[in-house]
Order: C-alpha cells, then structure tokens, then sequence
C-alpha cells in the first residue's frame, strides 16, 4: 500500500470537519430520538444499611436493576445524584465532601459501570445492544434520569447532578437534557468534544457507549450543553 493510503482513522478525521451538522426541528426530541431514549418507570428497592447509608436496588420496568446508595447528612441542604466512571466505591472522598456541604447524596452505577460492569469484554455485550436498536448512551442516560425524577419525589426538589470521569460526562448531559428533575450538573474531569474520540483513535473497545451512530452528525458535547440551558452545566478539570 502507498504510505499515503487512507485508514479508516484518516477518513474519520476528514469526515468530521464538517460535523455537526446543521438540522431543522427541536434539538431534544431529535437528541433523545438519536440515543433511543427511554422514559423508564421504576420501583427502589431498599437492600440493606451500613453506617447509616441505606443500599437500594432501582428496579427499572422489566428492562434494568441498577444499584445506589442514599446518604444523608444531619442537616440536609439538597441532594445530589452521583455517577463515576471508576463505580461510586471509588467516590469516598466526594460523597465525604457533598455531606459536609449538606448535600443527600444519591450514588448509583449505570450500565457497564462500577457494580452494573459487565467483567469480561463488556464492549462486546454493547455492540449485541446496539445490533438489535438500543443504544448504551440512552440506556445510560434515561436510567440516571429515571433515578433523578424518583429522587425529586422521594425528596421534594429537584437534584444536582455529579458525574466523574470522562465517559459517563456524556450520558449526565444527555440525562440533563431529558429530564427538568435535575436542576445543574457538575461534570469532574469530563470529556470536551466526541471529535477526541477520533483524534485519538479510539474504538469500541475503549468507549463502547459512544459509539453511537448518528450522534455525532448533529451534535458534539457543546451543543448538547446548549440543551441544558439555562441551567447550570459546570466542567471542573
């Protein structure tokens, strides 16, 4: 082959200059339309406490159990829904420093994450999942919107959204978009544009959700963010 010849990389990256691209219509509905969303419905399940930290499963329709902790500190100020791409186990420090401004904090792990991961090649379920319609990103951000508007019931207001880690930063703005029971999100460390994806040369190996078809034709993360508005969308290196 000629050293110039084209991968599949290289044709990305040409491709990508002109995204995304311009559409007519509402910006949520074709957003929620190109990630599948869901409006799930689901029952909490309270497992067990440790320490005062009360263990539920979120039992979503017939689809999903995804598992959460509830925290609250003596004077609660508001609550605070949690994700992060290394599982909320990992998140001691955080969930220490939320109480200690009076949030509640609500942590839960999402699709192939934390406690809901998938232990052997996980990327491999993902694509099966979107060989057959679904889209892991949706399922992701409509079971974080669904456990948001339990938590805006359960508590009476509407929650701040936390996610930790570049790939679950994705599916926190999306639920955002989905659903007015989150109120802000604060993203740690989170990923700035799809276009990294493919400046560096990412597969579905390394970031299975966001290999999203179409997503990325009509929208990057900032214009996601503009669907937020006017509530607060906060990046913290």
């Amino acid at each position: 082959l000629p050293e110039d010849n084209h991968s599949f990389n290289s044709i990305a990256l040409n491709l990508m200059e002109a995204l995304p691209m311009p559409f007519k219509g509402d910006g949520r509905t074709k957003l929620l339309e190109i990630v599948k969303a869901h409006d799930y419905k689901l029952s909490a399940k309270k497992v067990g406490e440790t320490n005062g930290a009360l263990h539920f499963q979120f039992e979503i329709e017939q689809d999903w159990t995804v598992p959460g902790t509830v925290i609250t500190p003596p004077k609660v100020r508001g609550t605070s829904l949690l994700v992060a791409d290394q599982g909320r186990k990992s998140q001691t420090a955080r969930v220490k420093a939320l109480l200690e401004a009076g949030q509640r904090v609500v942590a839960i792990d999402p699709f192939i994450f934390g406690e809901s991961k998938i232990k052997r090649r996980d990327f491999l379920h993902v694509l099966l999942v979107h060989a057959v319609g679904e889209r892991a990103l949706g399922i992701q951000s409509s079971q974080i919107a669904s456990i948001a508007n339990w938590a805006k019931k359960e508590f009476g207001s509407p929650v701040q959204l936390t996610s930790v880690g570049p790939r679950l930063s994705v599916a926190a703005r999306i639920a955002t978009v989905q659903t007015d029971a989150i109120k802000s999100v604060v993203l740690h460390e989170p990923m700035k544009s799809l276009k990294s994806v493919i400046k560096e040369n990412k597969g579905a190996n390394h970031l299975p959700e966001v290999m999203c078809f179409g997503l990325l034709e009509h929208f990057d993360l900032p214009q996601i963010e503009e669907l937020i508005k006017p509530r607060s969308v906060m990046l913290v290196e």
